[in-house]
């Protein structure tokens, strides 16, 4: 799977670069709330990269041993 950049937004190349515009914010709770989109959007990327290993995985397994399944 090949994830494509959103243009409509900018790139942070390293989690450090992304905290500091978070913390650019005016108060704690913008702070916050970034961090905790940010952390959502992380776990579902990671979450939708797993399950396309396991269907690749799945499907190579099938292509070396078609009589199991």
């Amino acid at each position: 799977m090949k994830l494509q950049y959103n243009t409509f937004f900018a790139l942070y190349k390293s989690q450090k670069e992304l905290q500091e515009y978070f913390n650019s914010h005016t108060g704690p709770r913008e702070t916050f709330l970034l961090s905790l989109g940010a952390g959502l959007m992380w776990n579902t990327i990671a979450h939708i990269l797993e399950e396309e290993d396991q269907k690749e995985s799945f499907a190579s397994f099938q292509m070396t041993n078609p009589e199991e399944k």
